[in-house]
């Protein structure tokens, strides 16, 4: 029986949440409703800039293990923070939510991803993401026992962004009793960086099933 119901590896980010008004996003730019990528100084320029705010670990994949474990699964992340004070929030979030997560946070920078999220009084989330430490995650932080026991594993795409992370998959076990799950994002920027990439997790990570769904005709031609 397999120690994890599900594994999931991506972004380690910290939703930094608040209110505000409209005109707020106007005076600072910020496009209502996107998710919009900065980087650090636009990231401390907002938060010196927010009201009271909530602060909680986020990220699609770190909200899918918590997910699980709230409904009683038993779930693990991989996923890269910092040394610092975010980083520390993180952990001890996703910790406190049951899920298994040890993966060694990064000394010095960059720091610890963050997503300040402006709500408008309709509702209307905007945000605002710094990646920072997230996109350092690499092969060193696959941990074996974690990535053999899972019986299903589930990759967010947006770390396929860093060419370090694109290796990830490649080092996590998948065998007959594992199922694997990549959001689509994930596969297409993994095939616009280097498509060999996706031929090899075809090929030696994953099922026939995720091969066909995965690898477009233009990737495999590209490969031959």
């Amino acid at each position: 029986m397999p120690d994890y119901d599900v594994l999931c590896i991506g972004n380690a980010n910290v939703d930094i949440i608040a209110q505000c008004y409209e005109a707020f996003l106007e005076t600072n730019g910020i496009i209502k409703g996107a998710m919009n990528l900065i980087d650090i100084r636009r990231a401390e320029l907002l938060y010196s800039r927010m009201g009271t705010a909530i602060e909680a670990s986020g990220g699609s994949a770190g909200n899918t293990a918590a997910g699980v474990a709230s409904f009683g699964g038993r779930a693990a992340f991989f996923g890269k923070v910092s040394n610092d004070a975010l980083g520390e929030i993180y952990a001890h979030d996703i910790h406190a939510q049951g899920v298994a997560f040890g993966t060694k946070p990064l000394e010095g920078q960059p720091p610890t991803a963050r997503s300040m999220i402006f709500v408008t009084p309709d509702g209307e989330r905007s945000m605002n993401t710094y990646l920072g430490a997230c996109i350092e995650l690499g092969p060193e932080d696959v941990e074996p026992d974690k990535a053999s026991g899972a019986k299903v594993t589930y990759f967010e795409g947006v770390p396929t962004i860093s060419q370090k992370a694109q290796m990830v998959p490649l080092r996590v076990y998948v065998g007959d009793d594992n199922d694997l799950l990549y959001d689509a994002r994930g596969i297409k920027k993994i095939a616009e960086f280097n498509s060999s990439i996706v031929i090899r997790l075809a090929r030696e990570r994953c099922p026939p099933t995720f091969a066909m769904q995965a690898l477009q005709p233009e990737h495999m031609m590209k490969s031959a």
